[in-house]
This record gives structure tokens, sequence and C-alpha cells, in this order.
């Protein structure tokens, strides 16, 4: 199977729990078994780079919201991708 993304430094090993849900999401109807749709309604004037900005300190700073399980020579990996390149690090107050 070609990976469109090459693996780098940061992929893993995955873990027996990562390996097993791989397997149950290739079965028929096992990719939707732990997706979760979610909505939210916002009052009020939304304030777009707040929130790109709040999105973007979550996702630097929590590695598995990053990680994406990668077919590669017949096992699967765990890549953890970079945090967006063009956001600051927060500020911690």
């Amino acid at each position: 199977m070609h990976n469109p993304f090459p693996l780098s430094p940061r992929s893993h090993p995955a873990s027996y729990a990562q390996q097993r849900l791989w397997f149950l999401a290739r079965l028929p109807g096992g990719d939707v078994a732990y997706n979760e749709t979610l909505a939210f309604e916002l009052v009020g004037p939304l304030d777009r780079d707040a929130l790109a900005g709040a999105l973007d300190a979550l996702t630097r700073r929590h590695e598995t919201l990053r990680t994406r399980l990668v077919a590669e020579d017949g096992e699967v990996r765990q890549h953890v991708d970079p945090p967006a390149r063009d956001s600051p690090s927060p500020s911690r107050t």
C-alpha cells in the first residue's frame, strides 16, 4: 500500500489497542464505529482568529490530536504530525 505521507522520526509502532481499532475499522461498517458527530450553535459575533488560535494551541499541546495510524510494510504505525508551522506558541499567563 502506497503511503502519500512519508514517515518521519515521529513514527512509532502502534499499540495493541491501536492495532485492534485499525483492524476493526477495516471491517464492513467498522469505519463509523468510533466516529461521533458533534455540532455547536454559536450565538453572537465570532472571532475567527481567536477560535483558530485556540484550536492550534490545543493541537500543538496534545500529540494525540495530531496522531494518525499508517499502514507501512504490512504493519500499523502511529505517526505524529508536527504542529501547524505558522501558529505561534501559546503564552502562559
